[in-house]
């Protein structure tokens, strides 16, 4: 066990350093989106459920995974504090709508706080912290998001909600797996029920509320209105699910039906996606419409994470009571628990992809600019 530990601190080191270094060298002036704690989760979400099932995965691999993934999130972490520090903190809760991101911030804590329970066993002390400080994150995020669907609410038919209000039902469950991981037994199963209840009244007002914004704007263009953080939709009932199958002793057949809304739910939202995807390509062309990296893409591959988790959780729980329901929808059910890693691993590759290919972009731009300053200093 001492080995373990040593090995893992000598990897956290290794891996800060070079993550340090790479950070300097393609790192963008200024401080992290607010949407940037989507990183942790989209990479936290494929690193507890769908790396384990990969056919190259071992243990050693999803330490260093787990540990990489914590370099980000200390990353993050410290560009949130230097822009409270800096007293620019402002940025992230200025706009109504933008504010509701700081939801990935709780979300990435617990979902990586979940992750480091699973696989650093040997240190269950991080995974404990990691939750405790998703739940200090969480409470003043209460009344934050609280107050946001009170003011969406005083002007239903006008406000123009999207899926980022729905990061309120995304950071509840997940702060709710990460306690029930982390601490097992100790939290109180009344209380995680107390606080699932709590969180499906903000659910199902969000879906009303996205629902009357887009029902109300008669005239839109799919491509500029549609936005990426609409995944969420599907995402945010997935990871419901989830919890329900980890935490509550709820009878399968409900389960079931809750994972067939969840499958029309994400069919309805990706097929928008891809007629979004069409018009763009018209209107922009293949290279400006659908490859070019934007922070929210990180909750579409969170949303892919998160309805492969629930699928395979669910998949695992009829396996372990033997049971069979009688529904027609059980075959997709198996497909997505048997193949959706796969999915969730192309959709994650392609991301990072693009987020590094726009990181070279944009350092090769200000290396032209530096040196275009220099030749007219010299002349």
């Amino acid at each position: 066990m001492d080995n373990v530990l040593a090995a893992d601190i000598a990897a956290f080191a290794l891996l800060f350093i070079a993550s340090a270094m790479l950070r300097r060298r393609f790192r963008h002036h200024g401080y992290a989106a607010t949407a940037a704690g989507g990183i942790v989760m989209a990479t936290g979400i494929f690193a507890s459920f769908s790396l384990p099932r990969l056919p190259f995965h071992s243990p050693w691999l999803g330490r260093l995974v787990t540990i990489e993934i914590m370099v980000i999130w200390l990353f993050l972490a410290g560009s949130y504090l230097a822009s409270a520090l800096h007293r620019r903190f402002r940025m992230h809760v200025r706009h109504p709508l933008r504010r509701f991101a700081i939801g990935t911030w709780v979300a990435g804590t617990a979902v990586l706080a979940t992750l480091c329970t699973e696989a650093l066993p040997e240190a269950p002390l991080v995974g404990r912290v990691l939750a405790l400080i998703a739940v200090a994150l969480y409470l003043p995020y209460v009344l934050l998001f609280v107050h946001g669907y009170a003011n969406l609410l005083r002007r239903a038919l006008t406000q123009d909600a999207d899926g980022v209000i729905l990061l309120a039902t995304v950071s509840t469950q997940s702060v709710v797996i990460a306690l029930h991981t982390a601490f097992a037994g100790a939290f109180p199963l009344r209380l995680a029920l107390g606080m699932i209840a709590f969180d499906l009244v903000f659910l199902c007002t969000g879906l009303v509320l996205i629902a009357l914004h887009y029902r109300a704007r008669r005239s839109w263009l799919l491509a500029v209105e549609w936005k990426n953080a609409n995944c969420i939709i599907h995402g945010a009932v997935s990871i419901t699910g989830l919890a329900l199958v980890l935490v509550a002793p709820f009878q399968p057949a409900v389960l079931l039906d809750l994972w067939f809304v969840v499958l029309v739910l994400f069919t309805i939202v990706e097929a928008i996606e891809v007629i979004r995807m069409i018009e763009r390509e018209r209107g922009r062309g293949l290279r400006h419409a659908i490859f070019v990296y934007d922070t929210t893409q990180w909750a579409r591959n969170f949303t892919y994470g998160m309805f492969y988790a629930f699928s395979f959780a669910l998949q695992r729980q009829l396996d372990a009571t033997q049971a069979v329901p009688d529904v027609f929808w059980l075959p997709a059910l198996r497909g997505v628990a048997s193949w959706g890693q796969y999915v969730v691993l192309a959709f994650l590759l392609v991301e990072m992809t693009l987020f590094f290919r726009a990181r070279l972009r944009r350092a090769g731009r200000v290396t032209r600019s530096r040196r275009s300053s220099c030749s007219k200093g010299i002349n």
